[in-house]
């Protein structure tokens, strides 16, 4: 009779567990590695406050606010809308708060002491001071202009006057000016800063010998070259040397 003979390969192998799907097996190796424990960062400190008017008790808002301390790395920032600020700090210490505001006394607050994880609030309470500007300068480059004049030497008594017109392109100058005596010279010129223009007309004394009769002299002077405008004339009558106060006249005219 022959032998029965049953196949190993016949129906599942109970002895040996089924191998778990590729997809199951990922899956699980990324969940392990989600579920490793990561440590919490400490705390970390903080120092934080508000700058408001000591009088009043309102915000200031753009105050200038620096923290500095041993150990510290000195830190800046300006209070926001509502006087506030707020600083971490990179370890624990004594710390210093300086706020500066313009119209406003400096503060500085004694030394704060930060621990680990902890906040330290701090109100700074800051007092209005008047606060005194520097002067502002403007500065105008002079330029000279252009002027032609005739002067003419008179026996008549005259009085110091001008009479100043605008024209177009120029000013026209036309006056009189009393010296003590004929040993002068006339001259003139004029320069302009902005919309100034300085008309200056000068007597000097004469090196030759002189009659000294009494006597001025009348000029007519224009000044051209100039942008059109409202300008204001200053006419100076000067004297060179002589140590006589100028005289000096003021006209607004237009320049077409």
């Amino acid at each position: 009779m022959p032998a029965l003979i049953i196949p190993r390969n016949h129906g599942p192998d109970l002895r040996k567990p089924a191998a778990w799907p590729r997809w199951i097996r990922a899956a699980a190796a990324a969940l392990a590695i989600l579920l490793i424990p990561v440590p919490t960062p400490a705390a970390g400190q903080v120092i934080r406050g508000r700058v408001v008017d000591a009088e009043s008790g309102a915000a200031i808002p753009l105050a200038r606010v620096v923290v500095s301390g041993s150990g510290q790395r000195t830190t800046r920032m300006f209070t926001n809308a509502d006087g506030r600020f707020a600083f971490p700090l990179r370890r624990g210490g004594a710390v210093r708060v300086r706020v500066t505001r313009a119209g406003y006394a400096e503060t500085r607050t004694g030394a704060l002491r930060v621990g680990p994880r902890d906040t330290v609030d701090v109100d700074v309470r800051v007092s209005a001071v008047a606060h005194r500007l520097d002067p502002v300068t403007v500065s105008a480059r002079r330029r000279r202009l252009k002027a032609d004049g005739r002067f003419y030497e008179t026996v008549d008594s005259v009085n110091a006057r001008a009479h100043v017109v605008g024209q177009s392109r120029s000013v026209r100058a036309r006056g009189s000016f009393p010296t003590p005596d004929l040993c002068y010279h006339l001259s003139g010129n004029a320069d302009r800063t902005q919309s100034i223009i300085t008309l200056t007309v000068q007597a000097r004394g004469k090196r030759e010998l002189c009659a000294g009769a009494g006597g001025g002299f009348v000029y007519d002077v224009t000044v051209s070259r100039l942008p059109p405008g409202v300008y204001t004339v200053r006419v100076l009558h000067a004297f060179q040397g002589d140590g006589r106060p100028a005289q000096v006249e003021h006209t607004t005219v237009t320049v077409r």
